[in-house]
């Protein structure tokens, strides 16, 4: 599933998480590939508020930007034998624009969320999320190099048919008999009130049972498509951000993979702003694959 990889680099010290969680990837599969990218703005921003272009940078500012990066890559201890499978692009432009230039090369897409040297910020805020919205491969959000591949993976999901497929999918990378998977389906406030929001003060006892009955055959029947053994299966009431965050973090996961798909022409977040939320505050790592 992922032989490919694509990590924006911006030199901060989280950004080189990101590029040890690619180097460990590629010494547990010496088949694969990482390819390393850095955007080179052609426009500054004063602490006045004026935009400059960068005339000042040197002729052979790209090729001095790759040397650095060379010997970032050089600076881990185990990197020596996988360099002649990591290509290195410095390019003008964006963050984002550079990693939509690459994607598909790639199979998955390793971010950070606050990366920032310097004048820039390269991957926060705006840009990791518009990055995640609009590509078309996974994306994974690193707060925890070291945890990767994940031992324990939280999947929170709905019963869209092509939940069955990002599933197959992980288990695919991710072999259940090396993984210990739980699977979560959160009911919300809208779900608990449905059409009455505005006119119950408290949702109705019987809908709640019976949506939490029919969650749960929802999901053992999705886990015996899926999985060759059992697994952990939660119903879970309230905020799908928080509920899953602290699932995750009383579990000790590694690992939370969210299904997205896209709405309106765009890529949104599986249930939309919170599951934004989630990627944006959790303290795991966070894998977003498109359905």
């Amino acid at each position: 599933m992922f032989q490919k990889i694509l990590i924006p680099y911006d030199f901060s010290d989280l950004s080189r998480e990101a590029l040890f969680l690619g180097l460990r990837h590629l010494k547990q599969n010496p088949a694969n590939e990482l390819i390393v990218v850095h955007a080179v703005p052609m426009m500054v921003t004063t602490n006045l508020g004026e935009e400059l272009a960068c005339s000042f940078y040197p002729q052979d500012m790209l090729t001095l930007l790759e040397g650095h990066i060379r010997n970032d890559l050089h600076s881990f201890e185990f990197s020596s034998n996988l360099l002649s499978q990591t290509k290195i692009y410095v390019e003008w432009g964006d963050a984002a624009s550079v990693v939509f230039q690459h994607e598909n090369e790639v199979d998955l897409v390793v971010l950070t969320t606050h990366g920032q040297k310097g004048f820039k910020k390269f991957l926060f805020g705006s840009v990791t999320e518009k990055i995640v919205r609009h590509t078309t491969k996974p994306v994974l959000v690193v707060r925890e190099a070291k945890k990767w591949p994940p031992q324990k993976i939280v999947v929170p999901v709905t019963f869209e048919e092509k939940t069955f497929e990002v599933l197959k999918n992980l288990l695919f990378q991710f072999p259940e008999a090396q993984t210990e998977y739980h699977l979560l389906h959160i009911l919300s406030e809208p779900d608990l009130y449905g059409v009455y929001k505005d006119i119950l003060n408290n949702p109705l006892d019987m809908n709640v049972d019976l949506l939490v009955k029919m969650a749960q055959q929802g999901l053992d029947n999705l886990a015996k498509k899926v999985f060759q053994i059992d697994i952990t299966k939660k119903i879970l009431q309230g905020d799908m951000a928080e509920e899953t965050r602290n699932y995750a973090q009383l579990i000790g996961a590694d690992l939370i993979a969210i299904p997205t798909h896209h709405r309106g022409g765009i890529k949104h977040f599986f249930l939309g702003s919170e599951a934004e939320k989630l990627v944006r505050e959790v303290n795991n790592n966070v894998l977003c694959i498109s359905l």
